[in-house]
């Protein structure tokens, strides 16, 4: 009896890495089975197994019956499965490389998206199967108040971040038979910045402080006075900062294990404002800038975002449904623009690598200016 192919819902279920027609799912008299194509050898047919009755299965569970199957099917084939190339493995051998903490955090939360997505498997079975429900999954991740979770840019991270895991795992052969595989990333919208008026700002920052929270108001003055990033603000030791000298060090702690983005230290003068707060802040003996029992408030930088997000959407109802702390940051870096501060001292103050990225804030300015009234 021959066995009829299926078309199979959205994702069309097919595996890049072993020829066009090479479906890993066949439904068959009223039930779904595995195809292990690997295992065909010099037969005529590869061998099958049967998974599940349900036709209307997700994906994500079929595909974990389908692995279930693969070790049954490997076991009664006499063929030896090895965990050297299991996911869990490689990801475990990739992150012991890297030996900044940040950095390996951010690698393995895009791993952990990638098996969150595929769950457990065989990189020796790579294929455009993975990529796409790795995809489909950073685009499916919610807030809880239902946003997606990641904008464009977001994902084109994610991406990146796992392209880098496959250069790795073809670049020092620990997969057999691996070949180069390039990830199809995100299309990322022309920049643009989200800033609040000088008006916004001081209405914000009115609220803030009639809120008295002084981990909050804390970071917003350091946020938009200091156009420093979240991550820099929570691991900010308090004697970084240099009432004398009116300079605030942003350097290496290695108490934690932290260095700033891309290990661009640097030295930033004190805003006036800034500095009249924290001449009364700091009579208040502590060990960090937001500080809780000798140790950082936050244990990240996603923590304290996410603390002014609920802080925007509960307490205040505000109406722009951004990332506080970040636009705070990109208006401070965006009104030193406007006052005619020199690019390179924009660059230096604002931690940037690239000059390019500077200068994305005066192209921002200019199209803002160019759409004002002109008078002749």
């Amino acid at each position: 009896m021959t066995m009829k192919k299926s078309i199979t819902p959205a994702s069309g279920r097919k595996q890049k890495n072993l020829r066009p027609d090479a479906d890993p799912y066949l439904w068959w008299k009223d039930s779904w089975y595995g195809v292990y194509h690997e295992y065909r050898g010099d037969k005529a047919t590869p061998p099958r197994a049967k998974l599940t009755d349900w036709k209307e299965i997700p994906d994500r569970e079929l595909y974990q019956l389908w692995l279930v199957k693969k070790g049954e099917v490997a076991s009664r084939l006499g063929i030896h499965q090895t965990r050297d190339y299991l996911l869990s493995t490689l990801k475990e051998k990739y992150l012991s490389g890297v030996h900044v903490k940040k950095t390996r955090d951010d690698y393995s939360r895009s791993l952990r998206y990638l098996e969150e997505a595929c769950g457990e498997f065989d990189l020796r079975n790579w294929g455009e199967e993975h990529e796409t429900r790795f995809t489909q999954h950073l685009k499916n991740l919610q807030k809880p108040n239902g946003e997606p979770q990641l904008k464009p840019g977001g994902i084109n991270k994610h991406q990146r971040q796992l392209q880098w895991f496959l250069n790795w795992i073809n670049n020092k052969r620990v997969v057999p038979g691996f070949s180069y595989w390039r990830i199809t990333k995100e299309a990322v919208p022309p920049w643009d910045i989200d800033v609040f008026t000088r008006e916004e700002v001081e209405d914000y920052k009115q609220q803030v402080l009639d809120y008295g929270n002084p981990i909050f108001i804390r970071a917003w003055m350091l946020a938009y006075y200091g156009i420093m990033r979240a991550e820099e603000i929570v691991y900010l030791p308090l004697d970084r900062i240099n009432l004398e000298t009116s300079k605030i060090q942003i350097s290496r702690v290695d108490e934690l294990d932290w260095h700033p983005k891309q290990h661009i230290h640097r030295y930033m003068g004190i805003h006036p404002e800034l500095k009249i707060f924290l001449e009364s802040d700091l009579k208040e003996e502590r060990k960090w800038y937001l500080d809780r029992a000798g140790k950082p408030h936050y244990s990240s930088a996603e923590n304290l975002s996410q603390s002014f997000t609920r802080l925007r959407d509960k307490q205040f109802k505000w109406e722009r449904k951004i990332d506080m702390l970040q636009a705070l940051r990109r208006t401070g870096i965006t009104h030193m623009v406007e006052t005619g501060t020199p690019i390179e001292k924009v660059r230096y103050l604002a931690g940037h690598q690239r000059l390019s990225t500077t200068d994305k804030y005066y192209l921002f300015v200019d199209k803002q200016r160019a759409t004002e009234d002109v008078n002749f």
